[in-house]
């Protein structure tokens, strides 16, 4: 579905991405790892047009979208849920919602998209329609972020750390809600930084491993826990 191939992607003279190759198989969770800084959200902003990559090649089911603007990515079927979560806080819930939609056009039925998309997955948000995205816990904003990205009917939802600072409880919902948007059969791209969350999520599901902006180890979950030590080497954790 979505494929990269060497992309070196800089920010002004420093070089971020160093020849970075993955591939997001349709249907998968695919899992980014690494340190703080090593590249995994400049490799997300790298899909989506927001840091394009100097050299390199990215194609999204057959299509060069290489530097393409982050609207033209987005129409072609990719949402990113950035890890700012960038909740527009002056707007409401609902409000919030309708700005995702815009990117379908006048084709969108609105009330089944609400009923059908978000209170089947996010059944909190229905009693919060009216209050002001500002006002939401973090992990209500964070339900909302993912819900603006999924009303505008994404072949591939590109996640940049769903669970960073919510409790233990709130971390599990999403995963939860991670693992049914997989099961439905949207494609998922996931930065994360909790290991034990983020590689147990679906029997169909793999890993890439990156250090300073490499790609360093890629595999099944099970392939990785065989390597744990290094594994544990790169992520400097303990498993």
């Amino acid at each position: 579905m979505l494929v990269l191939e060497n992309i070196n992607t800089y920010y002004g003279y420093s070089h971020i991405l160093h020849d970075v190759s993955l591939e997001v198989k349709e249907g998968e969770i695919l899992v980014l790892l690494g340190r703080n800084g090593v590249g995994k959200s400049t490799t997300l902003k790298s899909i989506m047009g927001i840091q394009a990559p100097k050299t390199g090649k990215i194609t999204f089911e057959g299509s060069d979208i290489t530097g393409l603007p982050p609207f033209k990515v987005a129409r072609m079927g990719i949402s990113l849920i950035p890890e700012e979560r960038r909740v527009i806080p002056n707007l409401t819930v609902l409000e919030n919602l309708k700005l995702g939609m815009l990117i379908r056009g006048k084709e969108v039925n609105r009330e089944e998209t609400m009923e059908n998309v978000v209170f089947k997955y996010f059944p909190r948000l229905k009693e919060r329609l009216h209050q002001l995205g500002g006002s939401l816990s973090g992990g209500e904003q964070q339900m909302l972020t993912i819900a603006r990205a999924l009303v505008a009917n994404p072949r591939l939802m590109m996640i940049d750390e769903p669970t960073e600072g919510l409790m233990p409880l709130l971390v599990d919902e999403i995963g939860e809600i991670i693992k049914k948007l997989q099961a439905d059969g949207v494609t998922i791209l996931l930065v994360e930084q909790n290991y034990r969350l983020a590689l147990g999520l679906s029997e169909k599901q793999r890993a890439y491993i990156m250090e300073k902006g490499h790609i360093k180890m890629s595999g099944s979950p099970q392939e990785l826990q065989e390597r744990h030590e290094e594994v544990e080497h790169y992520l400097g954790v303990k498993l």
